[in-house]
């Protein structure tokens, strides 16, 4: 099975991609809260004199905003990357029980993944291509024994 295939097409599925946009769009709204905050700040403080009183104040204030943005990013960051996470083995166990229907069904004992050999190395650095080139477990394979598009069909997938 072209797992690299059939693993993107899940993680590009509406009920993937549905919840990371609710996520994305949870944190753009925060992100407008920041800006609208960041436009005040800017408006009350640009013509502040460093040598006035409230200067230290001021300045204590912006410092508070950038740690709240900062902290704020560090979290959805993390909550974001957790739920990649997550979406990535369930996706995978979604992919092994489509495996496990179609390998019952065709009566095949053992299903291993593979990257063709043909897909296009989509690298920038030669660590990249390494890895690229490690992935691709079989140098030679009959076209037969490929139960990819069996496992696609059983999840409802459309290949691209």
């Amino acid at each position: 099975v072209n797992s690299d295939k059939v693993m993107k097409l899940l993680l590009k599925s509406a009920r993937f991609e549905e919840e990371r946009k609710r996520l994305e769009e949870g944190a753009k709204g925060k992100d407008e809260e920041f800006r609208k905050r960041y436009s005040e700040l800017e408006t009350k403080y640009k013509d502040l004199d460093p040598k006035s009183p409230d200067f230290e104040k001021g300045r204590a204030e912006v410092e508070g905003f950038f740690k709240e943005v900062e902290d704020w990013r560090k979290e959805i960051g993390g909550r974001l990357s957790k739920l990649q996470a997550e979406q990535i083995e369930k996706a995978y166990r979604e992919m092994t029980a489509a495996v496990d229907v179609v390998g019952e069904r065709a009566k095949v004992d053992l299903v291993l993944r593979f990257v063709p050999t043909a897909q296009p190395f989509d690298v920038s650095s030669p660590a990249d291509a390494m890895l690229q080139v490690q992935v691709r477990t079989f140098l030679r394979y009959p076209e037969a024994v490929d139960i990819t598009a069996e496992v696609m069909k059983e999840l409802s997938l459309k290949d691209e």
